[in-house]
């Protein structure tokens, strides 16, 4: 085992069990937590036994190993900024909703305080 592998592992499994303790604290979520586990734990095997990675993606069709890790990072980044991009539209809807009820009632209470402030005036002046 060289410099490499003995340093990627342990940061692997760091990683790992922060995201489980991030689980369990309840910081994280339990679906995206296990996803994140399930990554740096793979992600350790890969290092620890890189010869791993061309086996499975031979049997996918793929000639080496670090291509398959490649295309695997492309497509959870296409994963990633999909799933960013829905919730930043949810986000982005909510808050135009908040922002429109906010403008109403304030809206309505600017009207109220003028038709108090005119009946106010109203009745102070004397009528002829």
């Amino acid at each position: 085992m060289n410099a490499f592998q003995i340093l990627g592992i342990s940061l692997s499994s760091c990683f790992a069990i922060l995201v489980v303790l991030g689980v369990v604290r309840r910081r994280l979520r339990p679906l995206p937590g296990a996803a994140w586990a399930a990554l740096w734990i793979a992600a350790a095997i890969a290092i620890a036994e890189p010869d791993l990675t061309v086996v499975v993606a031979r049997a996918l069709g793929i000639q080496r190993g670090a291509d398959l890790i490649f295309y695997l990072a492309i497509l959870g980044m296409f994963i990633g900024f999909f799933v960013m991009y829905v919730r930043m539209r949810h986000l982005d809807e909510g808050l135009t909703a908040v922002v429109r009820r906010l403008a109403i009632v304030e809206a309505r209470h600017r009207i109220e305080e003028t038709a108090r402030g005119e009946h106010e005036a109203s009745e102070r002046s004397p009528t002829d």
